[in-house]
């Protein structure tokens, strides 16, 4: 068989499967409609609301564009606003979650893992947020122990 009919059969093959799930970091992944809404119990005023949703769709935008910081920042202006927003959790733990895996950066993996941590409180069943955790203490574990808890360095020198 040559190798043109060797891609063909198998293009045809895979394309007879399901498209491989998406990843819970990927901004492309979208948060179910029971997350949009926020569990907050007394609604943002009319001037509140406008910046809250200028703040969201900015974030999503950037996040969308892979701007992480500038979504990062984005998002963090809207959570000021509304701090139980779920949608809003979610996105900026992903965006977090992507520079510190990135910069390799332990402190903005934490700052995802807050996000997570908040977001389950508010909707403990939502699937995207038990796979955001689970891959959060994954990355956490192979970055080896917050800094906090290195244990100090002993001399070598023997003191008599």
């Amino acid at each position: 068989m040559s190798k043109p009919l060797v891609s063909l059969a198998l293009c045809s093959f895979l394309a007879a499967f399901p498209a491989r799930a998406a990843r819970p970091w990927e901004p492309n992944v979208s948060v179910p409609h029971s997350a949009e809404g926020s569990t907050a119990k007394k609604p943002l005023d009319e001037q509140k609301q406008k910046r809250f949703d200028a703040d969201l769709t900015r974030g999503r935008t950037q996040l969308a564009l892979g701007r992480y910081q500038q979504a990062r920042e984005a998002l963090s202006e809207a959570i000021l606003l509304d701090p139980d927003h779920l949608e809003a959790r979610i996105l900026r733990a992903r965006a977090s979650l992507t520079l510190g895996y990135l910069n390799w950066n332990r402190g903005t993996v934490e700052e995802a893992a807050d996000d997570v941590r908040h977001a389950l409180v508010l909707d403990p069943l939502l699937p995207e947020l038990k796979n955001l955790d689970h891959l959060l203490q994954g990355l956490q574990k192979r970055m080896g122990p917050a800094p906090a808890a290195v244990a100090p360095k002993r001399s070598s020198a023997k003191g008599h």
